[in-house]
């Protein structure tokens, strides 16, 4: 017999999200300690300047303090994040796609014994179509993942930076990868966004840093109860009177017909698990929780909400009528919703690559627990100490601000007239008759001076504060000792830089953690006609037959993404002229060599642009220089001019001697007739002038190579010295 819905409520789904719930009060338990000085630390970042004096403050962290007249404190968690964040993290990087090196593939095939050159070459024609394919798959990548950045919404800088001031403050920022749809066109876009780490809850059993033993992981929502039944396909009013929040909007215009307030927002949680559904615990009943642990498997993902009896993404019509691709297909691990799409997030089932779909950035981890170290946290003792000795030394002041004056009776009236007065000098007039000094008459009670100490102990906690949170004087641009030597100033901005430095590491890993997400999610939801205004019409359709096709796993294999570390930091123009300076005078000549022996031009031209860019030039293209061509060498070129000129009368010669020949020939047919002596004598001429021509010709020759060779030695001689 099928069991009816009320009764898949009641002994699966109910039970079900009853369990989940009470692992989301156990996890709250647990992260209570970070939850508590998150709280403490963000008092002093954004608050108002008597935010720590407050009754609720006071009486949660330091209840034995009374409130003080004057309410103020050091903003230090502000200073933290105004100058360590920009030094993290400048400008958006530029992000490049590659592949994963392989080794010589001819050179691996003879090492097992290939030998046959015709298979070798085929060999290396393959590899060379490979590289090809690869590298072409790579730069459509890369640009894609540019126009991601591009267009993110807002700017895919702001994101970062509050990441990076929750990391700051709290100890953990949480960048959350997504797809969300354009609002004009419906189609998929991508990017990675912020979210509070309130709203972030991990396994309590769970002890790794590095969340490698994270079972589940769940993330708060708080939205529209329309919103919440829109994003399921609920009908509407489905969730009428589920809702647990009230807006701004409601707060004062809308009551319940009860007479209470109507709640029209609803806090909903997802949940991410690899130990799948929950069903394994006492209350759910055994037959069905087991039918659909085997049928779901391990990682699932759900969507609940405190006063419904059953998953959001798992209503009971579902599982009583669906069939079991729908029930494993609602269940399949996605992105997390993002707040201005009103769907589910698309599947992305990260736990195939052993990841979250949260990337977290944590500066400090502790052992033993899941919550790291706010970097804030080892310097709040001494900012309260701070702040409370700086509202008794401002009280006492306040306090001895006025003078005490004493004064006989019979001139108190007259004393006080005159020190109310404006007039300059004030008289009072005393009766000679008296006989008493002005001592006597009048004089000021003495008031118990401030300690002096109080200061001292503000400027103690001060510095113990800075060390404890990696803030130094020269962050400010103030220094305290005058350096004798360079030396001592490029050691202390080392030893000052090595914190942030260390932060600049861990925000670098991030960003490239988070992109290669991004790009996955572009290769499986992205598809290339809306890519056509980027890549072209044909650049489109290779994007599709290079990733329409490809699985998490291939991706996670063969492409990664690479971001230039020094691309996020702040530019340090002072730096790059410097080392630009030292490098010149050993590469310029290199580089002048290479240009005049090879014609190409391209890297003087590159060393003029980072020079440029680094003074900061307008229209640096300005400064470069055309394809080298090579003036030549004035006695070389005369050289030359006169090779040419033996070679025209070698040339000259050659016909001399044919035209000789020929009119000998014709002398010799002419007197034939009449005997030999004429043409014989006439043969001797011709040749007595060719030879004489020759050795001319010759000894020209033998002179012009003596003079080269003679040059050549020269030079020679001049390079060894």
């Amino acid at each position: 017999m099928q069991p009816t819905v009320e009764q898949v409520q009641q002994y699966l789904l109910g039970p079900l999200v009853s369990q989940w719930f009470a692992r989301l009060r156990a996890a709250e338990e647990n992260k209570k300690r970070f939850t508590m000085m998150a709280k403490l630390c963000r008092q002093f970042l954004g608050s108002s300047a008597k935010a720590m004096w407050e009754k609720d403050f006071r009486e949660t962290f330091y209840p034995g303090v009374a409130e003080p007249q004057f309410m103020v404190s050091l903003n230090k968690a502000f200073e933290l994040v105004a100058i360590i964040g920009p030094s993290l993290y400048w400008q958006n990087p530029s992000r490049e796609v590659r592949s994963v090196e392989q080794p010589d593939q001819v050179t691996l095939a003879q090492m097992v014994g290939v030998t046959d050159q015709d298979m070798l070459q085929q060999i290396q024609q393959m590899q060379d179509m490979d590289n090809a394919r690869r590298e072409v798959r790579n730069n459509l990548a890369s640009a894609v993942l540019e126009h991601v950045q591009q267009t993110h919404p807002g700017g895919a800088k702001i994101d970062l930076e509050l990441i990076i001031q929750d990391a700051l403050v709290t100890g953990r920022g949480c960048g959350w990868t997504e797809t969300y749809d354009n609002p004009e066109t419906g189609e998929t876009l991508v990017g990675t966004f912020y979210d509070s780490v309130d709203n972030l809850l991990l396994d309590p059993d769970a002890k790794d840093p590095a969340l490698r033993d994270v079972t589940w992981m769940s993330r708060t929502h708080i939205e529209p109860v329309w919103v919440v039944e829109r994003r399921f396909n609920l009908p509407p009013g489905y969730l009428k009177g589920k809702g647990t929040h009230i807006s701004a909007e409601y707060t004062t215009t809308a009551l319940h017909t009860n007479g209470m307030m109507y709640r029209d927002l609803l806090e909903w949680k997802e949940v991410w698990s690899i130990a799948g559904v929950g069903a394994r615990v006492t209350g759910v009943n055994a037959t069905m929780g087991q039918a659909l642990d085997q049928l779901t498997g391990d990682n699932a993902y759900l969507c609940m909400t405190r006063d419904l009896t059953h998953p959001l993404n798992l209503p009971p019509e579902l599982v009583l009528h669906g069939t079991p691709d729908d029930i494993r297909n609602a269940l399949r691990w996605r992105t997390s919703a993002h707040p201005n799409s009103q769907t589910m997030g698309s599947v992305f089932e990260l736990w195939k690559v052993r990841k979250w779909p949260v990337q977290l950035m944590d500066f400090y981890p502790v052992t033993g627990t899941c919550w790291p170290m706010a970097v804030l946290g080892p310097g709040i003792g001494s900012l309260l100490a701070m702040n409370i000795l700086l509202v008794s030394h401002l009280t006492m002041s306040w306090d001895r601000r006025r003078d005490i004056v004493a004064a006989l009776g019979a001139y108190a009236e007259d004393i006080d007239t005159a020190l109310r007065s404006e007039n300059n000098p004030a008289i009072i007039k005393i009766n000679s008759a008296s006989n008493q000094t002005i001592q006597q008459i009048v004089g000021f009670l003495p008031r118990p001076e401030i300690g002096g100490n109080l200061l001292e102990w503000i400027q103690y906690l001060d510095g113990q504060f800075q060390m404890a949170t990696g803030l130094d004087d020269i962050h400010y641009g103030i220094s305290q000792k005058q350096a004798r030597v360079s030396s001592d100033v490029e050691a202390r901005t080392s030893a000052a830089n090595v914190r942030p430095e260390k932060m600049a590491t861990d925000v670098h890993q991030f960003v490239v953690a988070c992109g290669t997400k991004e790009l996955w999610l572009s290769a499986m939801y992205i598809r290339g006609p809306r890519l056509a205004p980027l890549l072209g019409t044909w650049g489109s359709a290779a994007w599709d037959m290079f990733f329409a096709n490809m699985s998490l796993s291939e991706l996670s294999r063969e492409i990664e993404v690479w971001v230039e570390a020094m691309d996020m930091r702040r530019p340090s123009r002072e730096k790059d002229i410097a080392d630009l300076n030292s490098l010149a005078p050993f590469y310029l000549p290199i580089v002048q060599v290479y240009s005049q022996m090879t014609g190409d031009e391209k890297p003087l031209n590159a060393f003029l642009h980072r020079f440029a860019t680094a003074m900061q030039m307008r229209n640096p293209e300005d400064l470069y220089f055309g394809p080298w061509q090579q003036r030549p060498d004035p006695a070389i070129q005369q050289q030359q001019e006169q090779m040419l000129q033996l070679e025209a009368g070698k040339t000259q010669a050659e016909i001399e001697e044919i035209r000789a020949k020929t009119a000998a020939r014709l002398v010799d047919a002419q007197y034939k007739s009449t005997g030999a002596a004429a043409p014989a004598l006439a043969r001797i001429q011709w040749n007595d002038i060719l030879t004489k021509q020759k050795m001319q010709q010759s000894d020209e020759m033998h002179a012009l190579k003596l003079v080269q060779t003679q040059e050549m030695m020269d030079a020679k001689n001049k390079t060894q010295k």
